[in-house]
């Protein structure tokens, strides 16, 4: 089989009754140039079955078995898989526009120099309404953006293979925002980000344990925006995907004790075994444009939040971020665009 252009990276956990739409969409693609890793995650369900089955009609679909070490593990595994230059994250109960790889196929080749192209998206309701158009303004540098606030969804965006190897990939710590925590780490190192004017993936709304997702996302969009804003060099994970396999040697084990922490809601520090650290860059959101969570005060002003919108660009955060983030992501999760529990 020849090296196909895009790997589609799926985590499955449980996914039998969603999947099949899922690789139905990706049969569906103008641009047929790519493969798809579903990564089943100990599914108790027929999703290996189901994955098998595809697999024996189209053998660009390949199965790979995890450990139930949860959806970022899971991605790192079919990382370590893929074989394309581009990488697109697709969650198994999500799906793309017939168009969609076509349309990343064609910037891509128009802009040699971008590393992540970003799509509109739309939610789409239980019963296949589409309830919103959606898109977020992207500059080629969205740290400024990404220190603050996760700006799309994790399929809305196609990323190279290489810059993924070099960050470590996800970040297992994480059980909720870990995508945005990897959007975040690539745009610090100096990654460009592209715009497609189309849009290119579907979000699809489900009913779910909203209190529990609700708590653990507020957990980590803490930790994830403390991170943005924080002086210290920021630590990247160094996992499976960089463990010789593949070309990946440029992010490596170091070679001495490195301590790292991570805040959490209260502010209290947690460490992250220094084994599985590399440095990164040390650097912290531009003075040139800030950007504020959706209500989040600087100063006596309120303010919705929109790039290049005026307010607090220091290390730390605004006065009454944590507050105004604890109250976004609990009452206002709607018009967020934080991933859905890996189910």
């Amino acid at each position: 089989m020849a090296v196909p252009f895009f790997s589609v990276v799926i985590g499955a956990l449980n996914a039998a009754a969603t999947l099949p739409a899922t690789i139905a969409a990706l049969h569906e693609q103008t641009f047929t140039d790519w493969e798809a890793i579903v990564v089943d995650d100990g599914s108790a369900d027929d999703t290996p079955g189901i994955v098998r089955r595809y697999a024996g009609a189209d053998p660009r679909i390949r199965l790979l078995h995890a450990s139930s070490r949860g959806v970022s593990a899971a991605r790192n595994d079919g990382i370590a898989a893929a074989a394309g230059a581009w990488l697109l994250f697709l969650d198994a109960d999500d799906t793309i526009f017939p168009d969609a790889l076509d349309a990343w196929h064609r910037a891509i080749e128009a802009e040699a120099d971008v590393d992540a192209w970003c799509g509109g998206w739309v939610r789409v309701a239980p019963g296949g309404d589409v309830v919103t158009h959606e898109q977020w303004p992207i500059t080629p540098d969205m740290f400024p953006v990404l220190a603050r606030l996760s700006a799309f969804p994790i399929h809305s965006c196609v990323v190279r293979r290489s810059i993924v190897f070099r960050s470590g990939g996800f970040d297992v710590g994480y059980i909720t925002c870990e995508d945005w925590d990897l959007w975040q780490r690539l745009a610090r190192a100096g990654a460009r980000f592209g715009t497609i004017a189309s849009d290119v993936a579907r979000y699809h709304m489900r009913p779910r344990s909203a209190s529990l997702a609700a708590r653990q996302m507020l957990v980590d969009g803490l930790r994830v925006i403390t991170t943005g804003h924080s002086a210290a060099p920021r630590p990247r994970f160094a996992s499976d995907i960089c463990a010789g396999r593949r070309g990946c040697c440029s992010v490596t084990a170091p070679t001495r004790d490195r301590s790292s922490i991570s805040w959490q809601a209260n502010g209290r520090p947690t460490s992250i075994p220094a084994s599985s650290l590399t440095q990164s860059s040390d650097r912290r959101p531009s003075d040139a444009a800030p950007v504020l969570l959706p209500g989040a005060t600087s100063g006596r002003q309120s303010r919705r939040s929109f790039p290049g919108s005026s307010g607090h660009s220091r290390s730390e955060p605004a006065p009454g971020c944590w507050r105004d983030a604890c109250s976004w992501l609990s009452h206002d999760r709607s018009s967020s665009t934080f991933p859905k529990r890996h189910r």
